[in-house]
């Protein structure tokens, strides 16, 4: 395999972040439909019979596998049944609380790299994730927990990370969606680990309102506690160089931009309800050509 060359792995990412600015609509009506488009544009292959790069079946494949401790920004992330299940635990003057939330990317989910893996985490480019007020298509950046992992902290070492950048003071803690975007839980690992299976016996008897204050294994009450568990497949494709994109003229690249786009339209879902997203919703049983489809993208260097 060819791999791409610094300046096209480049566009990758830089084509992600030209639509999440410019294009709110999003492309096309599938998760994969934008890494298509991305990989036309920094000129990789999108499929490959001889390389076994194809996404006809799980689990899909956009390039050479590679480990996650090799994972650049831009290589492609797989999900088959992938979950990330937390459970983020306050110990306050009024008791204690806990929240709980369940993210799944699946039963088969696409997003590509924008902050390699680091200490259980990464950073990642998706779409077709349903949030309330955003169209399904647009694109969007979210931190995938790849590890199961627990944190403990004390009064005292939460009074001293709240004063530091790792815990932003505008953090929600009624809102555990904010509290596992915002907070730098990855910083806090090497100092502030706790055991994973004494995490998952506190959360039990915790979930039972137990009264007594949970403790870390040194005997200090525990003020916040955060588990995360991480369960399914999630691999990491490298993509590589497509010669024949590489050697197109003008003429022949806008050709196989369209038969690209034909693919889109010809493999998309059918329509949801009109209701279901101002850019896409059009309850068509069969997917038709529509503006979503087509992009355009101004690379930052051209």
């Amino acid at each position: 395999m060819a791999e791409l060359d610094v300046a096209h792995r480049r566009i990758l990412t830089d084509f992600a972040v030209y639509q999440m600015n410019s294009n709110p609509a999003g492309i096309g009506n599938e998760c994969t439909h934008w890494i298509y488009a991305a990989l036309f544009e920094a000129r990789a292959l999108d499929h490959d019979k001889a390389l076994h790069i194809a996404q006809a079946l799980p689990h899909y494949t956009w390039g050479k596998q590679v480990d996650t401790d090799k994972v650049q920004r831009g290589d492609i992330a797989q999900f088959h049944g992938f979950k990330n299940s937390f459970f983020v635990y306050q110990n306050t003057s009024t008791g204690f609380t806990f929240l709980t939330s369940d993210q799944v990317r699946g039963p088969n989910h696409t997003g590509m790299v924008f902050i390699p893996p680091k200490n259980g985490t990464y950073y990642q480019l998706e779409s077709h994730l349903h949030h309330k007020g955003v169209a399904v298509m647009t694109e969007r950046g979210n931190t995938i927990y790849y590890e199961s992992f627990a944190i403990a902290l004390s009064a005292s070492e939460l009074a001293q990370i709240q004063k530091t950048d790792a815990w932003p003071a505008s953090i929600k803690t009624d809102d555990i969606e904010d509290m596992l975007e915002r907070i730098d839980w990855v910083g806090m690992r090497d100092n502030y680990s706790m055991d994973l299976a004494a995490a998952d016996q506190l959360v039990k008897k915790l979930k039972h309102k137990l009264s007594t204050p949970a403790k870390k294994a040194n005997g200090d009450d525990i003020a916040c506690l955060l588990v995360v568990h991480a369960e399914g497949y999630l691999k990491f494709s490298s993509p590589q160089a497509s010669p024949a994109r590489l050697g197109m003229n003008a003429a022949q690249l806008a050709d196989e931009k369209a038969q690209l786009i034909h693919e889109l339209v010809k493999g998309g879902r059918v329509g949801g309800k009109p209701d279901q997203d101002e850019y896409g919703g059009d309850n068509k049983k069969k997917r038709l050509y529509d503006h979503r489809f087509d992009w355009t993208y101004r690379p930052s260097n051209p």
